[in-house]
């Protein structure tokens, strides 16, 4: 499921669709779709783990919708939930 999302980020532009294409041009394209995979869950990765969202987003559209107060879109929010977990050792 990872790499159904960089066979069609070639036709993107920005970022990813950069790397992409430049891996393709010097190497087979089922390495760059690899490849951007792999860059994909590292950028998820350090999003989750610093708590912030994507740097290279539009935020444009994300201000439209949140404008608009359609009740069909939730609210967007950037704080992950709190977990609580409980161990007990007995």
């Amino acid at each position: 499921m990872l790499v159904q999302a960089p066979q069609h980020i070639d036709l993107h532009p920005g970022p990813l669709g950069d790397l992409f294409r430049r891996i393709a041009k010097r190497k087979n394209r089922n390495v760059a779709v690899v490849a951007t995979a792999r860059k994909l869950v590292s950028i998820a990765w350090h999003m989750l783990k610093n708590n912030e969202p994507y740097r290279y987003a539009d935020p444009n559209p994300t201000k439209a919708i949140n404008a608009l107060g359609d009740s069909s879109y939730p609210a967007l929010s950037l704080t992950r939930p709190k977990t609580t977990s409980t161990f007990q050792l007995t």
